[in-house]
Order: C-alpha cells, then sequence, then structure tokens
C-alpha cells in the first residue's frame, strides 16, 4: 500500500450478459456461445432463412392481393377470375423482386423486417376473413389478427401501424366507414 494508507483496488469482474436479441447480435459477438444461433458463423444459413421467408412472404403477398380485388372489385373478379390472380401474381412477382423487399434477403442486420411482413400481412389476411366470416366465426379471425400482431411487432416496432392500416381498410375496400358514419353490421 506504499504508506497511503488505501488499498488497491481491481476493477470487478466483467460479467456477460447474453443481449443477444437476433441473429446479426448474435454474429457481433461470436465469443458469445450463449448467444450463438443454431446456424454458427455459416452465413449460408441466414440467407437460406432469409430467403425462404421472402418467398413465404411473397405467397402470403399474392394471397393478400387476390382477397384485397375480390373485395374492392367483386364483380370483376366474378367476370374475369383469371385476370384477377394474374394480377396478384404480376403484384407478388414485383414485390418479390423489388430491390426494397430484396434488400431484407441480401442484408442480415434487415432479417428482422421479414417475420414482421409475414405476420403484418397475415394479420391483414385475416382481418379481411374476419369481415366476411359469420359471427362465432368472426371472433376467432379477430383473435388470429391479434395473435399475428403480436409477433410482428416483437420483430419490429414498425408493424405498430397496423391498427391504422385496419382502420383504412375499414374505408376501403371493406367499407364499414361511410360519410354517414360507422356501419355496425359488419
Amino acid at each position: 500500500d506504499c504508506g497511503t494508507g488505501v488499498l488497491p483496488v481491481s476493477p470487478p469482474p466483467r460479467r456477460r450478459y447474453n443481449s443477444a436479441s437476433s441473429p446479426a447480435d448474435a454474429a457481433a459477438n461470436p465469443d458469445d456461445s450463449a448467444a450463438m444461433p443454431s446456424g454458427g458463423m455459416d452465413p449460408r444459413v441466414y440467407h437460406t432463412t432469409s430467403l425462404a421467408l421472402h418467398i413465404l412472404n411473397a405467397l402470403v403477398f399474392y394471397g393478400l392481393t387476390l382477397a384485397l380485388l375480390r373485395r374492392a372489385m367483386p364483380e370483376a373478379v366474378q367476370r374475369s377470375p383469371n385476370a384477377s390472380r394474374l394480377c396478384s401474381a404480376g403484384a407478388a412477382a414485383l414485390f418479390a423482386v423489388h430491390p426494397l423487399r430484396v434488400e431484407a434477403v441480401a442484408w442480415l442486420s434487415c432479417q428482422p423486417y421479414l417475420p414482421a411482413a409475414l405476420f403484418y400481412m397475415l394479420a391483414v389476411w385475416a382481418y379481411l376473413r374476419a369481415h366476411d366470416a359469420a359471427t362465432k366465426a368472426r371472433f376467432a379471425w379477430l383473435a388470429v389478427v391479434l395473435v399475428c400482431f403480436l409477433p410482428a411487432v416483437a420483430a419490429k416496432a414498425a408493424a405498430v401501424s397496423l391498427p391504422g392500416v385496419l382502420l383504412i381498410l375499414d374505408a376501403f375496400p371493406v367499407r364499414r366507414i361511410r360519410r354517414e358514419g360507422w356501419s355496425l353490421t359488419c
């Protein structure tokens, strides 16, 4: 203590926390084996997962656009069902190859957008199904909306916009909101 009366103090031992909330966090801390996902450091695992989620998103987007077309333009869809399928397929193909969507597949840091988009679109699709369902089934479909909304928000906070989007869908194409007020006859 060299006569000062003060004992030298060593810093506290470094404590490791498992703070990996995504594969990107785990990849940034490769020495933290508790945070390492099953893919390890192999980027092919991450890109394959991203590609599979992206393909699933494109398929869900196809179904969602078809449901929106059927809701917004029922007469046109009845006259030419193949045209609505072709339009939905074209929209899904554009969705699949658009640079803003492909970025989420190419970049590991964008991977949380993929499950968020998947659950977001599934929630919108379930909401459209809820509107067309009978009373008991309507509550089941609305429960599906909530069940899809929660993981979407957990994956990416941007999914909090879903209630606003559902209100917009109530105005068009669901048409529950009219000029004279809200229609409770779902």
